[in-house]
């Protein structure tokens, strides 16, 4: 008998596909996120016939089993609770995790000077709630529209005080993708226009003002 033919094994990626291929995946995540939080900010369930957002979900993919790693998902799981989503609906989202993993993000993530939900969130039934207090509150700094992403950058730092601030933050605050504030930080950084501490908060570096 003749063996059967089998399918050239696929060559493994070098450094640079595998890279592009990590990015592509990070930037579908978060897609897939986006589109969750749009869902529910629309009650998508309740159109489609479902009794509540988690119906929905079971409904419409029970059939996914997957678990983002710790990283990704706090990374997710800030972007939804900024957008107002309770813990009950994040926890219903798949890869989030139990309540309890949930509750326990958020925490280490308000912590690490992240995360500021003390606006309040909104809940299944579309009533708001109050939010975690914060106890260090960071006004927002006058900005001209004249004003460059780096004296923007600049100014932000400077309205932190003598608690600094991280590139994590300054995206939360100014509403900023990561590149962008991470860029500034680092040039305005090589200006001497702000100084960088010994010390780390949320793993990253703290810049203040000079």
């Amino acid at each position: 008998m003749t063996a059967a033919l089998q399918a050239p094994a696929a060559p493994m990626l070098d450094e640079l596909a595998a890279r592009r291929i990590t990015n592509r995946i990070r930037e579908t995540l978060q897609v897939a996120v986006d589109l969750l939080i749009e869902a529910w900010s629309g009650r998508v369930w309740e159109p489609l016939g479902h009794g509540s957002w988690e119906d929905y979900l079971a409904a419409e993919f029970g059939d996914l089993n997957f678990r983002l790693p710790a990283e990704p998902r706090q990374e997710r799981l800030l972007t939804m609770r900024q957008a107002g989503m309770s813990v009950r609906a994040i926890k219903a989202t798949p890869g989030a995790g139990s309540a309890g993993t949930v509750a326990g993000d958020l925490k280490v993530l308000r912590a690490a000077g992240r995360l500021d939900d003390s606006g309040g969130v909104t809940s299944l039934d579309g009533r708001r709630r109050p939010g975690r207090a914060t106890s260090r509150p960071t006004s927002a700094p006058e900005i001209s529209p004249a004003d460059t992403v780096a004296d923007q950058a600049v100014a932000w730092v400077a309205a932190a005080g003598a608690r600094g601030l991280t590139v994590h933050e300054l995206c939360d605050r100014a509403g900023w993708r990561q590149g962008k504030a991470s860029a500034a930080l680092s040039r305005v950084h090589r200006q001497r226009r702000v100084g960088v501490e010994g010390r780390f908060r949320g793993g990253c570096t703290v810049y203040v003002q000079r």
